[in-house]
């Protein structure tokens, strides 16, 4: 008979969803999956939906038994906050409205101490090769609150950042300019020819079509056509702008991270590389990760 493992989770304490996410990840027979930062305005009509998956690999079953609630803290608090677990069986139509139910239609509302019925004393069953799909749907106080939740997995941090939504600013220009175009047209000239034999007491004459004769015009046109280039200028973060330009050189923004290198000794590409004045900064907690220059416009480059 394949043997089953169980697992306890917080019985004299309350757990937390990033130290069981932690044991799971630590744990060789589960894959864990899970996401970095998100933008969203955490309202109903946006939410910030934060996913992860788990899949056992390699055992046949595994049982999760859990007493105490799986929670989460915010820094700055968010308004409310819910556990979700897909499930296509929770699809009816009321549940897109999100002010109604939060997790939306497909997911069922799953913190990790419910069975799914009272058949069931355990909490979660896993099986083989199949992935369980989770999400923390988190609505904020404000759409411009910058949220972070924090954890460790093993020795890399998982602090996920739940942004404001971020704009691209850009500055675009269009250009017209005129292609001439060739067109070269073929056409198929018919015309008659009569045929006679050449019998003198019986005279017949035959009429053929000759479609042999084919002329080829050629004309021209000039098509117009517009070009728009465009240079990103900085970041709309909810009300906030950062402005590239104060940075006299190139930037460029990875999630979190913003990297400028300057027309003087840089190589103008908007990345911090080996021997360049460059700069470094995160958007998301406003801290200064490298910098080779140090300029009034340096500085100037953080939020507004």
């Amino acid at each position: 008979m394949a043997k089953s493992y169980t697992k306890y989770i917080g019985y004299g304490g309350t757990a937390t969803l990033i130290g069981l996410i932690t044991w799971f990840f630590l744990y060789s027979h589960f894959l864990v999956e899970y996401e970095g930062d998100k933008e969203c305005a955490g309202t109903f009509l946006d939410p910030c939906e934060w996913h992860y998956n788990l899949t056992l690999k390699d055992i046949p079953a595994y049982y999760i038994y859990n007493k105490n609630a799986v929670e989460l803290t915010f820094e700055p608090k968010v308004l409310m906050y819910v556990h979700c677990k897909k499930d296509n069986r929770f699809t009816a139509e009321w549940r897109n409205d999100r002010s109604v139910y939060l997790c939306g239609s497909g997911w069922r509302d799953f913190d990790w101490t419910k069975p799914l019925t009272e058949q069931y004393a355990y909490v979660e069953k896993f099986t083989r090769n199949d992935k369980h799909e989770y999400k923390i749907v988190v609505l904020k106080h404000n759409p411009n609150d910058v949220v972070k939740f924090a954890g460790q997995l093993t020795k890399e941090e998982i602090d996920p950042f739940l942004l404001p939504v971020i704009k691209i600013l850009q500055d675009c220009t269009t250009t017209t300019k005129g292609i001439t175009q060739i067109v070269r047209d073929k056409y198929i000239f018919y015309y008659n020819k009569t045929f006679c034999s050449d019998e003198p007491i019986n005279l017949s004459c035959t009429q053929i079509f000759d479609k042999n004769r084919i002329l080829e015009e050629v004309s021209s046109y000039v098509d117009y056509q517009n070009t728009t280039i465009c240079k990103d200028t900085g970041l709309l973060i909810g009300n906030n702008i950062i402005d590239y330009s104060k940075a006299d050189g190139e930037c460029s923004r990875d999630g979190c991270i913003i990297e400028c290198d300057y027309f003087q000794g840089g190589n103008k590409n908007g990345k911090c590389e080996s021997g360049e004045n460059c700069y470094k900064y995160n958007i998301c907690n406003k801290v200064i990760l490298s910098q080779r220059k140090d300029t009034p416009s340096l500085r100037q480059i953080e939020i507004e």
